[in-house]
C-alpha cells in the first residue's frame, strides 16, 4: 500500500525501462547519466563466461571508472550531502566503492535477506540487530541519514539500493506464511508466498522512510523517486529446475517492474490530489540529468511558485 500511495500522490511514468536487462548496467546508467555501453558495463558484473557459446559474451567492464562523474558528484558540487545505502554491484575492491564516488556516507551492504546472512562492508560499526531483516536493516541506515542531515540543515540525496527483491528468496516466516494461507485459500499456486513476502518487506521499507520524511516536516521539500534497475524475476541464467520450476511462476504475480513514480515537492497538490501519467519515453539514464538540474535549481534558484520552501532533500 505505502508504493501505491507514492503512485496515487505523484507523478507516473508508463514508459519508463530500465536501462539493462540486468543490474549492474542500469545502475551505471544511474550513477553516470550515461548510455552503460559507453562505459563498458553491458553485463552484470563479472558478467556470463561461456567460452563454448555459439555466442559468446564480451567481458564487461569490471567497475564504474573513478573519472566517471557521478549522480552523487554532481549534487555533492551543488551543495547536498549525499548517501548511499544497500547494493551497489559496480565494482569490488576499496577503490571503487560508493565513499569514492561522491557519496558522504556509504553503508555497502553484501548477502542475502534473512538475519545473520547479510552485513555492511568496511563497517564494523554498523550492525543490524539481532533478528533483523535486511530490507529493515536498510530503513535504519537511511532514517538515521536523513535525520543527521535535517539536524545540520544540509539539503541531502540518498539512494537506497535494497537486496529485495532479489535471489535468492528469502523472507520473514510470518510474512510468508500469510501469503501460502492466502494462495491456499484462493486454491492456486500464486501469489508466489516468499515473493509476495519480500515485496511486503520492500513496501514496509518504503513507507517508514516517508514516514520519516513526514515526521521531520520534510514532505513538501523533498523529492522521492521510486525505481527497478531491471525485470521481474522469470529464470536464473544458470537454470536449476529445483529452484526455477517454482520461480517461474514470479513474473506472472509481479508485473509493475517497469513502473517508476516520482513523488514531488508539490505535486500532489499541483494535481489537486490526483495521480498523474507520464507519456514521455525515458530510461533510467535520465534520472542523473532531472536531479541535477533540480539540485542546481533549489539551491541556486528562486523558489517554486506558491511560495514553497527550495527542496531540501
Amino acid at each position: 500500500p505505502r508504493i501505491d500511495r507514492l503512485a496515487a500522490g505523484g507523478l507516473r511514468f508508463t514508459d519508463f525501462y530500465a536501462s539493462g536487462a540486468v543490474c549492474s548496467p542500469t545502475r551505471c546508467a544511474l550513477q553516470s547519466g550515461q548510455n552503460q555501453a559507453r562505459i563498458g558495463i553491458t553485463d552484470f558484473i563479472p558478467g556470463h563466461w561461456r567460452p563454448f557459446e555459439r555466442v559468446i559474451t564480451p567481458r564487461p567492464t569490471m567497475a564504474l571508472p573513478l573519472e566517471t562523474v557521478t549522480v552523487a558528484e554532481a549534487l555533492k558540487a551543488s551543495g547536498y550531502t549525499t548517501g548511499y545505502v544497500g547494493k551497489w554491484h559496480l565494482g569490488n575492491g576499496a577503490r571503487y566503492q560508493p565513499d569514492r564516488q561522491g557519496y558522504d556516507f556509504s553503508a555497502v551492504i553484501n548477502g542475502p535477506h534473512l538475519p545473520g546472512r547479510y552485513r555492511v562492508q568496511g563497517r564494523p560499526d554498523l550492525k543490524p540487530r539481532a533478528g533483523q531483516y535486511r530490507t529493515d536493516f536498510e530503513a535504519d541506515l537511511c532514517i538515521d541519514f536523513i535525520r543527521r542531515s535535517a539536524k545540520s540543515e544540509t539539503p541531502f540525496f540518498l539512494m537506497l539500493s535494497p537486496y529485495a527483491v532479489h535471489i535468492p528468496l528469502g523472507a520473514m516466516s510470518i510474512k510468508a506464511e500469510k501469503y501460502r494461507k492466502k494462495a491456499a485459500a484462493m486454491n492456486r499456486k500464486l501469489p508466489h508466498p516468499i515473493y509476495a513476502a519480500m515485496i511486503e518487506h520492500t513496501d514496509d521499507m518504503v513507507g517508514r522512510l516517508v514516514d520519516a520524511v513526514e515526521a521531520l516536516g520534510l514532505t513538501e521539500q523533498t523529492m522521492v523517486i521510486f525505481t527497478s534497475d531491471n525485470g521481474g524475476l522469470y529464470k536464473r541464467y544458470d537454470y536449476q529446475p529445483a529452484a526455477d520450476d517454482i520461480v517461474g511462476l514470479v513474473a506472472l504475480a509481479t508485473d509493475h517492474f517497469l513502473a517508476s513514480l516520482i513523488n514531488e515537492a508539490g505535486e500532489a497538490a499541483a494535481l489537486r490530489g490526483d495521480s498523474a501519467e507520464g507519456r514521455r519515453v525515458l530510461r533510467t539514464a535520465d534520472v542523473m540529468a532531472a536531479l541535477q538540474q533540480r539540485g542546481v535549481d533549489a539551491m541556486n534558484g528562486p523558489a517554486p511558485t506558491g511560495g514553497k520552501k527550495r527542496a531540501r532533500g
